[in-house]
C-alpha cells in the first residue's frame, strides 16, 4: 500500500514538473519582428484660388477676441485673509501741566493775545500785546508766550512771529510758526 501511494506521488510530482517546464520554454521565444513602417504619398497641395483666399480672410476675421483678465470685483487671492487692524489714535493735543506755567503770557493761547504796538530802535526790538484779561505786557526776541511752550523768535514792523511746540497724546511733536500782526491783514488791504 505504501508503493502504490509513493507511486502516486512520484507520477504526479513528476507531470507538474514537465508542465512548468513547458510553460517556461514557451514563454522564453523571441519577440516577432516589428511590422514594416507604411508608405506615405506625397501630395502637392493645389493652387490657391481667388476664392480660398478670401475664404481665409474671412476665417482670421471670425477669430473670437482674446481674453483678459478683469479683477474688478474680486479680492486679491494672494493677500492673507487675517487682517490685524491697528486702531488709529486720534490726533489729541497733550494739555500743558499747571505746574509749569511760569509767567501770565503762558496762561492764554497766543491767538488770543493782540499786538497794540511795535516799537523797533537802536535799543531792540519790542512789541506791546494786550491780554485777554484786560492787561498789557511786553515783548522781546525770546520771551516765553502762550499754553504750548511758544517762545517769540521775531519782531519785524508789522509781525510778531511766536513759535509753538505742539505736543500729541501718539507722541507726534509738531513746531508751529504763529504770526501775530500789528494791523490784521484785512485792514490793512483797506486802507
Amino acid at each position: 500500500m505504501i508503493t502504490k501511494y509513493f507511486l502516486k506521488i512520484v507520477v504526479s510530482s513528476l507531470l507538474v514538473t514537465l508542465w512548468g517546464g513547458l510553460i517556461l520554454l514557451s514563454g522564453c521565444k523571441e519577440p516577432p519582428p516589428p511590422p514594416p513602417p507604411e508608405k506615405i504619398e506625397k501630395t502637392t497641395p493645389p493652387p490657391a484660388t481667388a476664392e480660398a483666399e478670401e475664404n481665409q480672410g474671412e476665417a482670421e476675421q471670425e477669430k473670437p477676441p482674446e481674453y483678459q483678465y478683469d479683477p474688478s470685483g474680486r479680492r486679491e487671492p494672494f493677500k492673507t485673509l487675517i487682517v490685524e487692524e491697528i486702531p488709529e489714535v486720534p490726533e489729541v493735543l497733550v494739555t500743558p501741566d499747571p505746574a509749569t506755567v511760569k509767567t501770565p503770557l503762558q496762561k492764554f493761547d497766543v491767538k488770543q493775545l493782540k499786538i497794540t504796538g511795535i516799537i523797533l530802535g537802536g535799543l531792540g526790538e519790542y512789541a506791546r500785546v494786550a491780554a485777554p484779561d484786560g492787561k498789557s505786557y511786553t515783548l522781546l526776541v525770546g520771551t516765553l508766550v502762550g499754553t504750548h511752550d511758544g517762545e517769540v523768535i521775531s519782531i519785524t514792523d508789522n509781525v510778531v512771529i511766536v513759535k509753538e511746540i505742539y505736543r500729541y497724546e501718539s507722541g507726534k511733536v509738531e513746531e508751529v510758526e504763529t504770526p501775530l500782526y500789528l494791523k490784521p491783514i484785512e485792514e490793512e488791504e483797506k486802507s
